[in-house]
């Protein structure tokens, strides 16, 4: 499977796309606030089950005309 973006950006674009920072957001994952900034700092990357988590999250919160199309 190709990534058409990396781990940091689909972290940093969900978290923005969800309105948190790196503590609500961690909060909302399941993880630490150290965990997210290692993601988003290109050290570490979330499982595949996380990263499965916050795609399905960032996909239930899109406008209803984009989830529609």
């Amino acid at each position: 499977m190709t990534q058409d973006i990396s781990t940091s950006q689909f972290i940093a674009d969900a978290m923005e796309h969800l309105g948190l920072n790196q503590p609500r957001f961690a909060d909302l994952v399941g993880v630490d606030q150290g965990t997210v900034s290692k993601w988003v700092n290109g050290k570490a990357n979330p499982s595949g089950p996380v990263r499965k988590l916050i795609a399905r999250l960032v996909d239930e919160h899109k406008p209803a005309a984009e989830n529609a199309a």
